[in-house]
């Protein structure tokens, strides 16, 4: 379905994330991953934007977009941090 070597948006995303937790284990929190999957998501985002739509020109709507994916990533990780500390569902999910 796809051409030799390209893989579908969010399978890459998924990939960076493994790699993530492979790398590093323990140390890397609900927020590295949020920040890792967003960017991972931002740049084939970027990637296809300068392929297909603005060419050279995506160097301009760049900064806003990054900036923006990791603000909304810190405080999805923030709170994903805060649901799992204080989740006593998750806590008897985990029990089992």
């Amino acid at each position: 379905m796809f051409p030799t070597g390209v893989k579908p948006l969010p399978v890459f995303q998924l990939e960076v994330v493994d790699a993530s937790i492979l790398l590093l284990k323990s140390a890397v929190s609900l927020i590295g991953l949020s920040i890792a999957g967003a960017l991972a998501s931002n740049l084939v985002q970027l990637l296809f934007a300068k392929l297909f739509i603005f060419g050279e020109s995506v160097k301009y709507i760049a900064p806003p977009l990054l900036i923006m994916g990791f603000i909304s990533a810190l405080i999805l990780g923030l709170l994903a941090d805060k649901f799992i500390d204080g989740s006593k569902w998750l806590e008897g999910k985990l029990e089992t």
